[in-house]
């Protein structure tokens, strides 16, 4: 109850800012994910990995220096875990983030820098399988976590209405998933750790 609340106020003043919002951004970038461990019937390590990030968010300046930021994005990431040399396995994640940010920011009219942190919540949704002489089994599971960002970017606007802009993101939440079949068990419940650095374009109505 405490997550459906938190994600519908982030929602809600979301829908509020683009009200005020003159700014709307699309971006795509490199995205680092950090490694984590695999516990429970089987012990394992998912090997940290790069892929690909894209977002959409709206910038809603509420002060002279100080602008409400809503985002959401989508990535996808396969990787082998490492169970040992006798199991091949598979790994694969799909994670959305949707966030809240409050920035400042500073500059002209062409050029602008800005920084801040938020708070998110986190839509992930996993797909595993094993394989080995003894094993054949495959598993999925989706949940929403909360965490939490910080950011910190450039804007130049090349005219009233279009610029460009790229910024650096680290994200970080709390996941706690598991895996139940009628084989094996698994689980993890490590911090996963998000590195991004997005380039892309702005523009307003």
């Amino acid at each position: 109850m405490r997550r459906l609340f938190l994600l519908t106020l982030i929602f809600l003043t979301a829908g509020v800012s683009h009200l005020y919002s003159g700014e709307y951004g699309i971006k795509g970038g490199y995205l680092y994910i950090g490694e984590y461990d695999f516990q429970g019937d089987l012990t394992g390590i998912r090997d940290d990995s790069n892929g690909i990030i894209y977002g959409f968010e709206s910038f809603s300046q509420i002060l002279p220096i100080l602008a409400l930021n809503f985002e959401v994005g989508y990535t996808k990431n396969a990787e082998d875990i490492d169970f040992g040399p006798d199991i091949d396995s598979s790994y694969e994640t799909r994670i959305t983030p949707v966030s809240l940010n409050l920035l400042l920011t500073f500059g002209s009219d062409i050029l602008q820098i800005y920084g801040g942190a938020g708070v998110g919540g986190y839509y992930v949704r996993s797909n595993f399988s094993l394989n080995s002489p003894d094993l054949d089994i495959s598993g999925s599971e989706s949940k929403w976590f909360w965490g939490y960002q910080v950011k910190g970017g450039l804007k130049f606007w090349l005219s009233e209405n279009f610029g460009l802009y790229a910024e650096y993101q680290y994200r970080r939440f709390g996941e706690d998933m598991e895996y139940n079949t009628d084989l094996v068990d698994l689980r993890h419940d490590d911090d996963v750790i998000l590195s991004q650095i997005c380039g892309g374009i702005l523009f307003t109505f």
